[in-house]
C-alpha cells in the first residue's frame, strides 16, 4: 500500500510540475508579446460603455465616454523609433463624456 501511495504521490507531483513548466514557459511568451507591443504602439483609445437594456453585448451597448492614453518620450532628442534614454511620460488627452452622464464618475 505505501509503495502504490507514494508512486501516486511521485506522479502526482512530477504532473504538476509539468504545469507549472508550461504556465511559466506561456508566461514568458506572453511578457515577450507585450514588450514587442508596447515598443511599437505609444497610444490607446479608451472607451467606456453602458449596456442598454440590462445585456452586455457590445452591439447594445452606448457609448457615454471616450479618452486618448499615450506614452511619449518628451525629451528625446529623436522621434521614434530611435533609442533614447530620455524618461517616458504618459498623457490623457481629449477626454470626452456624454452630457447626460457627467459628474458620475465616468471620466
Amino acid at each position: 500500500y505505501r509503495k502504490r501511495l507514494a508512486s501516486d504521490v511521485y506522479e502526482a507531483v512530477g504532473r504538476c510540475l509539468e504545469r507549472r513548466d508550461r504556465a511559466r514557459l506561456e508566461a514568458r511568451r506572453t511578457i515577450m508579446r507585450s514588450r514587442r507591443l508596447d515598443e511599437q504602439r505609444s497610444w490607446a483609445l479608451m472607451v467606456a460603455t453602458l449596456p442598454e437594456g440590462g445585456t452586455t453585448e457590445a452591439a447594445s451597448s452606448e457609448v457615454i465616454g471616450s479618452l486618448t492614453f499615450s506614452m511619449a518620450k518628451p525629451l528625446a532628442p529623436l522621434p521614434p523609433p530611435f533609442p533614447s534614454d530620455a524618461p517616458t511620460r504618459a498623457y490623457v488627452s481629449n477626454v470626452a463624456v456624454s452630457p447626460r452622464h457627467r459628474r458620475r464618475g465616468v471620466a
